[in-house]
């Protein structure tokens, strides 16, 4: 819900001092703008365009909502029952921290186990055939030379998004684009704040703006139907 701020005000009177009501200020979430969410289709022209070993970024940022330090973190043990799609389950259980230059715990209260998509899985597991080491702590992004770092990532992103023709889309609006689908589906606020690991409920409530926005254009719709019906 949105915060609001209290400024303490009052006077002195005959040196005692008198404390006037406080005044209120209301912070609003800002909504998607629109330029920061992609479509379905954009993602997966966003994905195709990464070099094949940083492919399966793309989609784990969009439909998993994570961010690029959560996703340079996760471990082939955090990926479970990739062959059960009722099961199918990912655990952000660290991020890596480019000013500590070392993997960190995620951001607080940024724990979390997350649903796989079923579209998601047989990327998954022929990526970790592919490119992941077979070890439990093997990092999901990975060269011969170890971990992908941040910088190799953004360096392939910045091809990508020009080549899918959204040069200013930036990587962690992937995030935004599936916390807003998210939303639309008709997800909670408590749902938003677990997939998300949001901790600032006004944070999250700026994806429920979606789903105000997906309810209006479904009610145009719907009256379209009905008065030329």
């Amino acid at each position: 819900m949105p915060e609001h701020r209290h400024q303490a005000q009052g006077r002195r009177t005959d040196g005692v001092y008198v404390p006037e009501a406080p005044t209120h200020s209301r912070e609003r979430p800002t909504p998607p703008s629109g330029e920061d969410v992609a479509t379905p289709g954009q993602v997966a022209a966003l994905a195709a365009a990464m070099p094949e070993r940083l492919r399966i970024a793309v989609p784990l940022a969009a439909w998993c909502a994570m961010r690029i330090g959560e996703v340079l973190g996760l471990q082939r043990r955090d990926l479970d029952h990739l062959d059960d799609a009722a099961r199918a389950t990912l655990h952000v259980r660290r991020q890596f921290n480019v000013k500590a230059g070392r993997l960190t715990p995620p951001k607080v209260g940024s724990t979390r186990s997350v649903a796989l998509p079923a579209f998601l899985l047989t990327d998954l597991r022929t990526h970790l055939d592919t490119h992941t080491g077979p070890e439990p702590e093997a990092a999901v992004l990975a060269t011969r030379r170890g971990r992908v770092s941040q910088t190799a990532l953004d360096n392939a992103w910045r091809v990508a998004r020009t080549e899918a023709g959204l040069p200013r889309f930036r990587f962690h609006d992937l995030r935004h684009t599936g916390l807003t689908v998210y939303a639309q589906q008709g997800a909670t606020l408590a749902e938003l704040l677990h997939r998300g690991g949001h901790t600032d409920v006004t944070v999250a409530l700026r994806y429920q703006h979606a789903t105000a926005e997906r309810d209006r254009a479904l009610t145009t719709r719907l009256n379209k139907i009905v008065t030329d019906g």
